[in-house]
Protein backbone atom coordinates (compact mmCIF):
# COMPACT_ATOMS: atom_id res chain seq x y z
CA UNK A 1 0.00 0.00 0.00
CA UNK A 2 2.79 2.39 0.88
CA UNK A 3 4.32 1.93 -2.56
CA UNK A 4 1.11 2.90 -4.39
CA UNK A 5 0.31 5.98 -2.31
CA UNK A 6 3.85 7.31 -2.58
CA UNK A 7 3.69 7.33 -6.37
CA UNK A 8 0.99 10.00 -6.35
CA UNK A 9 -1.51 10.85 -9.13
CA UNK A 10 1.06 11.95 -11.69
CA UNK A 11 3.30 8.98 -11.02
CA UNK A 12 0.39 6.58 -11.27
CA UNK A 13 -0.61 7.98 -14.67
CA UNK A 14 2.98 7.62 -15.87
CA UNK A 15 3.06 4.05 -14.56
CA UNK A 16 -0.24 3.29 -16.30
CA UNK A 17 0.90 4.70 -19.65
CA UNK A 18 4.27 2.95 -19.52
CA UNK A 19 2.59 -0.38 -18.89
CA UNK A 20 -0.03 0.02 -21.62
CA UNK A 21 0.59 -1.48 -25.05
CA UNK A 22 1.36 0.83 -27.97
CA UNK A 23 -2.09 0.26 -29.41
CA UNK A 24 -3.84 0.80 -26.08
CA UNK A 25 -5.77 3.94 -25.08
CA UNK A 26 -4.01 7.09 -23.93
CA UNK A 27 -5.44 9.06 -21.01
CA UNK A 28 -4.60 12.45 -22.49
CA UNK A 29 -5.25 11.64 -26.15
CA UNK A 30 -9.00 11.16 -25.97
CA UNK A 31 -10.07 14.69 -24.85
CA UNK A 32 -7.62 16.17 -27.37
CA UNK A 33 -9.12 14.09 -30.17
CA UNK A 34 -12.65 15.13 -29.24
CA UNK A 35 -11.62 18.78 -29.03
CA UNK A 36 -9.86 18.68 -32.40
CA UNK A 37 -13.00 17.17 -33.93
CA UNK A 38 -15.16 19.94 -32.42
CA UNK A 39 -12.85 22.64 -33.70
CA UNK A 40 -12.76 21.12 -37.15
CA UNK A 41 -16.55 20.99 -37.28
CA UNK A 42 -16.88 24.59 -36.07
CA UNK A 43 -14.32 25.74 -38.64
CA UNK A 44 -16.09 23.79 -41.39
CA UNK A 45 -19.46 25.33 -40.51
CA UNK A 46 -17.89 28.78 -40.47
CA UNK A 47 -16.37 28.18 -43.90
CA UNK A 48 -19.72 26.90 -45.20
CA UNK A 49 -21.50 30.03 -43.97
CA UNK A 50 -18.94 32.28 -45.64
CA UNK A 51 -19.33 30.32 -48.87
CA UNK A 52 -23.12 30.58 -48.66
CA UNK A 53 -22.86 34.33 -48.02
CA UNK A 54 -20.71 34.74 -51.13
CA UNK A 55 -23.20 32.72 -53.18
CA UNK A 56 -25.98 34.88 -51.76
CA UNK A 57 -24.13 38.03 -52.77
CA UNK A 58 -23.55 36.69 -56.27
CA UNK A 59 -27.19 35.69 -56.73
CA UNK A 60 -28.27 39.22 -55.73
CA UNK A 61 -26.31 40.92 -58.52
CA UNK A 62 -29.22 40.55 -60.94
CA UNK A 63 -31.40 42.57 -58.54
CA UNK A 64 -28.88 45.29 -57.65
CA UNK A 65 -29.59 48.96 -58.39
CA UNK A 66 -27.41 48.82 -61.49
CA UNK A 67 -28.39 45.27 -62.46
CA UNK A 68 -30.26 44.18 -65.57
CA UNK A 69 -33.49 43.38 -63.75
CA UNK A 70 -33.53 46.73 -61.98
CA UNK A 71 -33.18 48.53 -65.33
CA UNK A 72 -35.94 46.47 -66.85
CA UNK A 73 -38.24 47.05 -63.87
CA UNK A 74 -37.55 50.79 -64.05
CA UNK A 75 -38.52 50.78 -67.73
CA UNK A 76 -41.75 48.93 -67.03
CA UNK A 77 -40.80 45.96 -69.14
CA UNK A 78 -43.45 43.25 -69.39
CA UNK A 79 -41.82 41.04 -72.00
CA UNK A 80 -41.90 37.26 -71.60
CA UNK A 81 -38.10 37.14 -71.80
CA UNK A 82 -37.86 39.44 -68.79
CA UNK A 83 -40.34 37.33 -66.85
CA UNK A 84 -38.21 34.26 -67.47
CA UNK A 85 -35.08 36.09 -66.36
CA UNK A 86 -36.75 37.41 -63.22
CA UNK A 87 -38.26 34.02 -62.41
CA UNK A 88 -34.97 32.15 -62.83
CA UNK A 89 -33.03 34.75 -60.83
CA UNK A 90 -35.53 34.58 -57.98
CA UNK A 91 -35.56 30.79 -58.03
CA UNK A 92 -31.76 30.72 -57.74
CA UNK A 93 -31.87 33.30 -54.95
CA UNK A 94 -34.37 31.23 -52.97
CA UNK A 95 -32.20 28.10 -53.25
CA UNK A 96 -29.14 29.97 -52.00
CA UNK A 97 -31.14 31.56 -49.19
CA UNK A 98 -32.33 28.15 -48.01
CA UNK A 99 -28.78 26.81 -47.95
CA UNK A 100 -27.75 29.80 -45.82
CA UNK A 101 -30.72 29.32 -43.50
CA UNK A 102 -30.06 25.61 -43.02
CA UNK A 103 -26.46 26.30 -41.98
CA UNK A 104 -27.55 28.76 -39.29
CA UNK A 105 -30.35 26.50 -38.07
CA UNK A 106 -28.36 23.25 -37.86
CA UNK A 107 -25.08 24.52 -36.44
CA UNK A 108 -24.11 23.60 -32.87
CA UNK A 109 -21.54 26.36 -32.71
CA UNK A 110 -23.22 29.45 -34.17
CA UNK A 111 -23.62 32.38 -31.78
CA UNK A 112 -26.88 34.06 -30.83
CA UNK A 113 -25.97 36.93 -33.12
CA UNK A 114 -25.37 34.51 -35.96
CA UNK A 115 -28.68 32.73 -35.47
CA UNK A 116 -30.47 36.08 -35.84
CA UNK A 117 -28.92 36.96 -39.20
CA UNK A 118 -32.12 36.18 -41.13
CA UNK A 119 -34.62 37.54 -38.58
CA UNK A 120 -35.33 40.75 -40.52
CA UNK A 121 -35.87 38.84 -43.74
CA UNK A 122 -38.29 36.46 -42.05
CA UNK A 123 -40.12 39.33 -40.36
CA UNK A 124 -40.50 41.06 -43.72
CA UNK A 125 -42.00 37.99 -45.35
CA UNK A 126 -44.50 37.54 -42.52
CA UNK A 127 -45.27 41.23 -42.04
CA UNK A 128 -47.63 43.72 -43.63
CA UNK A 129 -46.69 42.75 -47.20
CA UNK A 130 -47.11 39.01 -46.61
CA UNK A 131 -50.21 38.81 -48.84
CA UNK A 132 -48.39 40.37 -51.80
CA UNK A 133 -45.37 38.11 -51.35
CA UNK A 134 -47.60 35.04 -51.26
CA UNK A 135 -49.46 36.17 -54.37
CA UNK A 136 -46.08 36.66 -56.01
CA UNK A 137 -45.25 33.04 -55.15
CA UNK A 138 -42.78 33.75 -52.35
CA UNK A 139 -43.57 32.30 -48.94
CA UNK A 140 -41.64 31.33 -45.83
CA UNK A 141 -42.08 28.09 -43.93
CA UNK A 142 -42.55 29.11 -40.30
CA UNK A 143 -41.11 25.86 -38.93
CA UNK A 144 -37.93 25.54 -41.00
CA UNK A 145 -37.47 29.18 -41.99
CA UNK A 146 -36.89 28.08 -45.60
CA UNK A 147 -38.42 29.91 -48.54
CA UNK A 148 -40.86 28.36 -50.99
CA UNK A 149 -41.16 29.75 -54.50
CA UNK A 150 -44.03 29.10 -56.92
CA UNK A 151 -42.98 30.22 -60.42
CA UNK A 152 -46.53 29.94 -61.79
CA UNK A 153 -47.87 32.33 -59.16
CA UNK A 154 -44.97 34.65 -59.90
CA UNK A 155 -45.76 34.79 -63.61
CA UNK A 156 -49.45 35.47 -62.97
CA UNK A 157 -48.73 38.12 -60.36
CA UNK A 158 -46.14 39.85 -62.52
CA UNK A 159 -48.55 40.11 -65.47
CA UNK A 160 -51.02 42.06 -63.34
CA UNK A 161 -48.70 43.80 -60.86
CA UNK A 162 -45.44 44.75 -62.56
CA UNK A 163 -44.87 47.84 -60.42
CA UNK A 164 -45.59 45.98 -57.17
CA UNK A 165 -43.25 43.16 -58.19
CA UNK A 166 -40.47 45.65 -58.76
CA UNK A 167 -41.08 47.28 -55.39
CA UNK A 168 -41.08 44.00 -53.48
CA UNK A 169 -37.88 42.75 -55.11
CA UNK A 170 -35.76 45.85 -55.59
CA UNK A 171 -36.92 48.64 -53.26
CA UNK A 172 -34.24 49.65 -50.74
CA UNK A 173 -36.35 48.56 -47.76
CA UNK A 174 -37.51 45.22 -49.08
CA UNK A 175 -36.43 41.65 -49.71
CA UNK A 176 -33.27 41.96 -51.81
CA UNK A 177 -31.91 44.89 -49.81
CA UNK A 178 -32.17 42.93 -46.56
CA UNK A 179 -30.42 39.95 -48.13
CA UNK A 180 -27.61 42.21 -49.31
CA UNK A 181 -27.18 43.36 -45.71
CA UNK A 182 -27.03 39.74 -44.53
CA UNK A 183 -24.35 38.79 -47.05
CA UNK A 184 -22.31 41.87 -46.25
CA UNK A 185 -22.59 41.20 -42.50
CA UNK A 186 -20.94 37.80 -42.92
CA UNK A 187 -18.37 38.70 -45.57
CA UNK A 188 -17.41 41.91 -43.78
CA UNK A 189 -16.52 40.12 -40.54
CA UNK A 190 -13.42 38.16 -39.65
CA UNK A 191 -13.70 34.45 -40.43
CA UNK A 192 -15.42 32.60 -37.59
CA UNK A 193 -16.96 35.76 -36.11
CA UNK A 194 -20.42 34.22 -35.84
CA UNK A 195 -19.22 30.94 -34.32
CA UNK A 196 -18.27 29.89 -30.81
CA UNK A 197 -14.79 28.42 -30.58
CA UNK A 198 -14.72 25.16 -28.57
CA UNK A 199 -12.60 25.57 -25.43
CA UNK A 200 -9.75 23.30 -24.33
CA UNK A 201 -10.68 20.61 -21.85
CA UNK A 202 -8.13 19.58 -19.21
CA UNK A 203 -8.45 16.38 -17.21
Amino acid sequence: MAGITSVGTTGYQQYYVSNTSVTGPSISAQPSTVMNSSRQRANKESANLTKAAQELKNSLKAFSNDGVLADLFANGTTSSSFQVMARDSLDKLVNVYNKFNEITKSSKYITGEGSKLLNQVQELLTGKNVADYRKMGLEIDKQSGNLKFDDKKFAAFFDENTATTGKLLINDKYFVSLLQDVAQSVLGKQSGYYFVKPLDVSV
